[in-house]
């Protein structure tokens, strides 16, 4: 892969003549992950920095967390490692993860 720059958005992620070699070596592997790889760019694809901020943060604090913690809890305890980040829209990151994690399963 290669960094493209297009200002004044940022760098833009390229494929380069190896990675298309490499993935054309690898198909059936490219093949099996496909669905997910889909998935994460249907959802993450158009996200900004701060939103993939929260959403990351919300995984972990979710993965971290004693099973039937509640939203407020682990909105707090989102707050508390992302201090820039308010509870609501904690909140908001938090359900959104929860969302689709539940369709993802139930589409697989």
């Amino acid at each position: 892969m290669e960094l493209v720059p297009i200002p004044p958005y940022g760098p833009q992620i390229r494929p380069t003549p190896a990675s298309v070699e490499l993935r054309a070596h690898f198909h059936r592997t490219m093949e099996s992950v496909a669905l997910a790889i889909g998935f994460v760019a249907d959802h993450l694809g158009n996200r900004d920095v701060l939103q993939l901020e929260r959403l990351a943060t919300a995984l972990y604090v979710i993965k971290e967390a004693d099973a039937g913690a509640g939203v407020e809890l682990l909105a707090t305890r989102l707050n508390e490692i992302k201090p820039h980040v308010p509870i609501e829209l904690a909140t908001n990151a938090l359900n959104e993860v929860n969302q689709p994690c539940h369709h993802s399963n139930e589409t697989a």
